[in-house]
């Protein structure tokens, strides 16, 4: 008999066989829940899109305008701007320019989620920024089509990297501001 005072010996099962099978029983619920919790874990912590918002007229995504003045970080002396416009209800056109920067180098760039020094998730693919590379008075202006819609609202922020080498330091950051055109 248990604690309860029930038979575990009614049904024809002893006490033994009764544990063995409640032990086989915790075994795999714990190897389950391990093997859910790891492959949760492994799942990649990727770029966040823009939350899909509903339906904007044509007429407001095209008076929409994001501008950020990128200043110098980390000692450089990379400064520039940064200007976002809907390209279409899907897509976002891009600007950005950059002054005081090596000549010939290469500075990646993205649009994150939040403000400088927050390291919000890039909105969009990181792939789709093309690099900004510094002509030979150090200089660059570079237009592109992103490939997410226009934000009409939040806080977002253009980062420049030093180099494809050295994404974890920063040249340069904007918060980006909205406004009309």
């Amino acid at each position: 008999m248990n604690r309860l005072g029930v038979s575990l010996c009614r049904t024809g099962y002893s006490n033994t066989h009764a544990m063995r099978r409640h032990v086989v029983l915790v075994t795999l619920v714990g190897y389950a829940l391990a093997v859910g919790a790891c492959a949760t874990a492994r799942q990649p912590a990727g770029p966040t899109p823009p939350v899909p918002r509903p339906a904007v007229p044509a007429q407001a995504l095209e008076s929409v305008q994001w501008t950020a003045s990128l200043v110098p970080e980390g000692g450089s002396t990379v400064t520039g701007s940064a200007t976002l416009i809907a390209a279409d209800s899907q897509q976002t056109g891009a600007t950005v320019t950059l002054t005081g920067a090596a000549p010939g180098a290469i500075h990646p760039w993205h649009v994150h989620a939040g403000r400088c020094g927050d390291n919000g998730p890039i909105v969009g693919p990181a792939a789709a920024y093309p690099p900004l590379t510094a002509g030979s008075d150090g200089t660059v202006t570079l237009t592109a089509t992103l490939p997410f819609p226009t934000p009409m609202s939040g806080s977002f922020y253009v980062n420049v990297h030093r180099s494809p080498a050295e994404m974890s330091a920063l040249v340069a950051c904007g918060n980006l501001a909205i406004g009309t055109r």
